[in-house]
Parts: C-alpha cells; structure tokens; sequence
C-alpha cells in the first residue's frame, strides 16, 4: 500500500469542481460525548489479504476536554491509544502518530484530506469530475448504503476510469460508514462499520 498515501492528495482537487448549493453538511470529526465506532478491517496486499478490527471510542475528560480512545488489530499488529483533545479538530493527526503501526489501515478513516469534502453535496446524484490530457478524476454520489443500522450515500470517486476509492456517508456522524480504497495492482484497504451507539 505504499503508492495510497502518495494518491490521496487527489481528494484537494475536488472543490475546484464541487457544487455547493443545498450543501448536506458533514459533521467530520466533530465526535460527540460517549460516540462508539467499531469497524471491520480488510487489508491485501500482494495478493494476500488480513482480516482485523478497529474501535474508536469518545469520552468526556475533565474541563471541557474529551479523551479519544481507539483499539485497532490487523494480522499479528495491534495497536491503543488515548489522547485527551481540547476539540475534535487534532484527532486525525493524533490517531495517526499514535498507531503509526496500522497507519496503512487507519489512513482512509483520519486522512486530512477528507476536509475538502465539507460543505460540499451528499445527495444522490451529485457529481463533479476534472480531465488534463489522459489524466482524469471524478465522483459522484451513486446510491444509498445501509452499515450498522445507519443509513448514508456511496461516494465513487474515479481515476481514469478506474475506482479508486468508495465511501458511504452518514452526514450526521463524524467518520464514514465504510470506506474501501483500491490501487492497480490489487492492493485495497476496507473499514466497514459494525456497531455505532451513543
């Protein structure tokens, strides 16, 4: 998986070209108090693929302050932590330094990069899509997914006519409800959520 982290900065292209108008807005990484995620995690790599889990939990700290704990195991890796934030806005930085083991995993759930997609539209049949010679990327809001009893919308984003990343969204949660993302080679990393409660 060593080219994805390299790819990801095609997601800062897209507010060139995204509609903004009635705008579904994205509550990303603004965890509210007592929020509990756990998702199934899927990892081939070379023609071999890890089955592990991921848990991310938010907790009221003391002052206002609120303690993000997260559990991750892939393979014979695992991973815990917990920081205390002083808001949401440091907790895909901090996750990603404290589990850098399964940071190859973590990526598609705390990539800062997913900011670009606030404020733009999560309707069905949104899209907007860019070209420069034979280089072009697109996305497009496909259909609507259900994980963990929650409902949201499957994101496609396209690279040369190849699916690069898929990712089903709940605007009113801060993380995505299961987000897959596919390399050329056969190289993918899946997050798919299983249990949500507050």
């Amino acid at each position: 998986m060593s080219s994805a982290p390299h790819r990801l900065w095609l997601f800062g292209l897209f507010p060139l070209f995204a509609a903004t108008a009635h705008a579904q807005d994205w509550r990303l990484y603004q965890f509210l108090e007592h929020e509990t995620f756990r998702y199934r995690v899927s990892r081939t790599e070379n023609g071999s693929t890890t089955t592990g889990s991921y848990r991310l939990s938010a907790m009221p700290a003391d002052e206002g302050r609120m303690k993000i704990a997260v559990e991750g195991q892939i393979g014979d890796l695992d991973c815990s932590a917990s920081v205390t934030v002083e808001s949401s806005e440091a907790v895909p930085q901090l996750m990603m330094m404290h589990c850098m083991m399964i940071a190859p995993m973590t990526m598609v759930l705390f990539t800062p990069t997913w900011a670009w997609f606030l404020g733009r539209s999560w309707e069905l049949g949104d899209h907007w899509s860019m070209s420069q010679g034979d280089e072009s990327l697109s996305f497009r809001i496909d259909r609507h997914c259900t994980h963990a009893g929650r409902r949201g919308v499957l994101g496609v984003m396209e690279q040369n006519g190849q699916v690069r990343l898929e990712s089903c969204v709940d605007t009113d949660l801060p993380l995505p409800l299961a987000v897959a993302w596919r390399e050329d080679d056969g190289d993918a990393v899946e997050m798919t959520l299983v249990e949500y409660h507050r």
